[in-house]
């Protein structure tokens, strides 16, 4: 769903994607997040991770896991609501997380 997010081009798609997954969400936060949405890649600030994906993480957090992003090495990342994938705050892609050696 983060996917489909990131390639609305409009607040009225983040609002018609919500709905669509059964969440509300109202003209005001759609805007909000659409604004968020559009900022340029790069750090953002720790109130601007959770108000877009509920927090962020670091690896040493999850025992046994290695959670950084293979493909830019960032450890800031979000869980994939409903699923094992873990989303890169950084380069913006989706991954597995893999057993520490």
């Amino acid at each position: 769903m983060v996917r489909q997010a990131l390639e609305c081009t409009t607040e009225e798609d983040l609002v018609n994607l919500a709905e669509a997954n059964n969440i509300q969400l109202t003209d005001e936060e759609a805007g909000q997040l659409f604004q968020l949405m559009q900022t340029e890649f790069g750090e953002l600030s720790g109130s601007e991770l959770d108000g877009v994906t509920g927090g962020f993480s670091k690896t040493e957090e999850i025992v046994g896991l290695d959670t950084r992003c293979p493909s830019c090495g960032s450890d800031k990342w979000a869980v994939m609501i409903g699923s094992q994938d873990f989303f890169c705050l950084k380069c913006r892609r989706t991954y597995v997380a893999r057993k520490k050696k």
